[in-house]
């Protein structure tokens, strides 16, 4: 496979490279992941009843809102900022409802333009 390499121009040889070596870096990230997932290395997990399923350490978490997921502002994004602080983005209007028992839940309303 080298020999042919060596036989394209200089600009197709550069691009091989670069696309072999953003594979290499790709797989070492996801081999990564992986790894923190299997050994329990992790602080995110989808839950399913009883059922935890381990996610990659630091993992965002998308929710699409509403009934149309082709609009671009109708998510909620979450992730862990620091260690003990919660990110929560809103691509829209959000209402905050604070429940009982340390409990709240966020209303999605769309822009009305």
């Amino acid at each position: 496979m080298n020999d042919k390499i060596a036989k394209l121009p200089k600009w197709a040889q550069h691009e091989i490279k670069s696309l072999q070596y953003q594979l290499k870096e790709n797989k070492r990230y996801y081999d990564e992941k992986i790894k923190q997932v299997e050994s329990g290395d992790t602080n995110v997990f989808i839950s399913e009843g009883v059922e935890e399923t381990p996610l990659p350490k630091d993992s965002q978490i998308k929710f699409i809102m509403g009934d149309n997921q082709n609009e671009a502002l109708n998510y909620i994004t979450v992730r862990h900022k620091k260690e003990d602080i919660l990110l929560v983005r809103v691509g829209g209007n959000a209402v905050i409802q604070p429940q009982s028992c340390n409990t709240f839940q966020i209303l999605y309303q769309r822009f009305k333009l």
